[in-house]
């Protein structure tokens, strides 16, 4: 399943890269979502299969700690390279770079048996399980917040902060750093307090959020609270992920597949919703209506979701 998600992944991005027409290279970026979807799902599932349960928050940060590091090196970059070359040389790049890790992975990847079977009734019952269906709410809710600042940082920091292509890909380097460091903090953080990090996490990233749309008019502020932005950050997919393993040990592959579900749901949220803020109130504005979902998400932890072993 991990290797054929890759090869998805770089039919994705090779077939962007070649795209004639924008109906073309939308359809390809749908192959692109399926591909993380799946890999993200399947990978979270697979870590926890090898290594011993007082261990799996651990393994998930390092296997997370590869979301952050690809953004140290891809977000800067593309943005640089779309800048400089042109952004079909980024995802020709991407797709060199994406065949070279599913020839990696075929190499190091052990053979695991798939473990019982599952269908709609399984995901259905995992849903009504106690606290589950909250936090998987709660989820959607988070990567709501983040990804209605995320996925406009750069229009802010070109039209707020007034950086132009090497400040921001330099402030990008500077979020996806701060996230890598963040993610080994928040994989011990998790571990000893699942619930404390599942709640701080959201509500640091809303008041960073709000401090940016205040202080981020000036450089210096700006780069310091996107840094701290990347620290938050980096423990909202290491807790999610460990709090649903914990919660259904017996589903683990559907449980994650949910909450990833659950968390695609909140990216296209923050995406349409960030979008709308953006056009019809400017770019600092985005950066306190992202807030909005990300505080709901810390209080609805607080009050209906569960931690502990079921």
């Amino acid at each position: 399943m991990l290797l054929s998600f890759s090869i998805l992944l770089v039919i994705s991005n090779l077939l962007v890269a070649l795209a004639p027409s924008i109906t073309f290279l939308l359809a390809a970026r749908i192959v692109l979502g399926l591909a993380i979807g799946g890999f993200w799902a399947m990978a979270a599932a697979t870590t926890i299969r090898l290594v011993p349960p007082s261990l799996v928050a651990r393994a998930l940060s390092i296997v997370m700690s590869g979301i952050p590091a690809a953004m140290i090196i891809a977000v800067p970059l593309g943005s640089y390279l779309g800048e400089v070359a042109s952004w079909r040389s980024v995802f020709l790049l991407a797709t060199a770079l994406g065949a070279a890790v599913f020839v990696i992975q075929a190499l190091a990847l052990p053979r695991l048996a798939p473990r019982g079977e599952a269908g709609l009734d399984t995901l259905i019952d995992i849903l009504t399980r106690p606290g589950i269906g909250a936090g998987i709410l709660a989820a959607t809710l988070v990567f709501t917040g983040h990804f209605g600042y995320f996925g406009y940082i750069r229009p802010f920091l070109e039209s707020v902060t007034g950086l132009g292509a090497a400040g921001v890909a330099a402030t990008l380097l500077v979020f996806g750093v701060a996230n890598y460091l963040g993610s080994f903090a928040s994989g011990l953080m998790a571990e000893r307090k699942l619930k404390l990090t599942l709640i701080a996490m959201p509500l640091a990233i809303s008041v960073i959020g709000l401090l940016l749309s205040v202080f981020g008019k000036d450089v210096i502020p700006a780069l310091v609270l996107v840094a701290l932005w990347g620290f938050a950050f980096s423990g909202v997919p290491v807790a999610t992920t460990t709090w649903i393993t914990r919660m259904v040990p017996d589903e683990t592959e559907s449980g994650t597949g949910l909450t990833v579900a659950s968390i695609f749901l909140g990216i296209t949220m923050g995406a349409a919703g960030g979008g709308l803020v953006l056009d019809l109130m400017g770019a600092a504005a985005v950066f306190v209506a992202g807030a909005i979902p990300l505080v709901l998400a810390a209080l609805l932890i607080a009050s209906k979701v569960r931690t502990g072993a079921p």
